[in-house]
Order: structure tokens, then C-alpha cells, then sequence
């Protein structure tokens, strides 16, 4: 997330509480897991000893920017970087702990998690061999 973005987000959620403070009550704050998770993210990102009205950037950007490694293979980072990497993990979980019979899978789930394995399989001396089979399941044909 570059450093306007978390400019934005702020003054957003800034005029958001500051508007709703007055006609919503205690029992009308968000307290879930996810709600708290991500105001101890903004809280944390916010440099509290810069004054924003002297040096705005300072304030909502320069802690982020100088705590968040940013991999030097993304163009820009920022939330929507870590959701996708999650999803990823996710995804690489659910596919890595589904186990198919060896060729005999009769659902697409199964035909994914086994095609999934072949190719993740390191001690594989020809990954396309293997996965032909699975590919002809699908319907596909394999083109070497």
C-alpha cells in the first residue's frame, strides 16, 4: 500500500468515527475479530509523536513504510498484496492436504488435488508423464 493510500484510509476512518461518534452508541462498535484486528493495524501504522498538522506523511505514512518490507518483485504493497498472499497459503493448504487414488479420481475436486500433486511432486523424473493421465480424465490431451 503506498503511502497516500494510507493517507486516504485514515482520514476516511477518521471522518468515518468522528461522524458517527455522535448518533451511535457503544453497543453500535464493531468488535469482531477482523474489526479489531484491523484497528490495532491503523493504530499501529499511525506515528503518534509526529504532529500531522506539521508533517502529515510522517504521521500516517513513514511508521508503515519504515516497519513493512516491501519483496522487491512487487511493483507496490499493501493489504490487498497480503490478502492475495493468504488466499495463496489457503488455497496451497486445502490442495496440498486433498489426496486422490492414484489416477482413480471420480470428482473434479479429486482430479484437481491429484493434478495438483503431480506437479508439486520434487522427486518426479517426468512430471508430464505422470500427469497425462489425469489430463485425459479431464478430457484434455497432453501436448508435449
Amino acid at each position: 500500500m503506498n503511502c497516500w493510500t494510507a493517507a486516504r484510509i485514515f482520514m476516511m476512518s477518521a471522518l468515518i468515527c468522528s461522524t458517527t461518534a455522535e448518533t451511535k452508541g457503544e453497543d453500535d462498535v464493531c468488535k469482531t475479530d477482523d474489526c479489531m484486528r484491523l484497528g490495532l493495524e491503523l493504530s499501529d501504522a499511525i506515528n503518534a509523536s509526529a504532529d500531522p498538522c506539521d508533517d502529515f506523511y510522517d504521521y500516517v505514512c513513514k511508521k508503515w513504510k519504515n516497519k513493512t518490507e516491501i519483496p522487491p518483485y512487487l511493483p507496490s504493497y499493501g493489504h490487498l498484496w497480503l490478502i492475495r498472499d493468504e488466499v495463496a497459503k489457503k488455497i496451497n493448504d486445502i490442495l496440498s492436504n486433498m489426496t486422490a487414488i492414484a489416477f482413480q479420481a471420480e470428482s473434479l475436486n479429486e482430479t484437481i488435488a491429484m493434478a495438483y500433486e503431480l506437479c508439486m511432486k520434487e522427486d518426479s523424473s517426468d512430471p508430464k508423464e505422470e500427469i497425462k493421465p489425469a489430463t485425459k480424465h479431464l478430457g484434455g490431451i497432453w501436448r508435449s
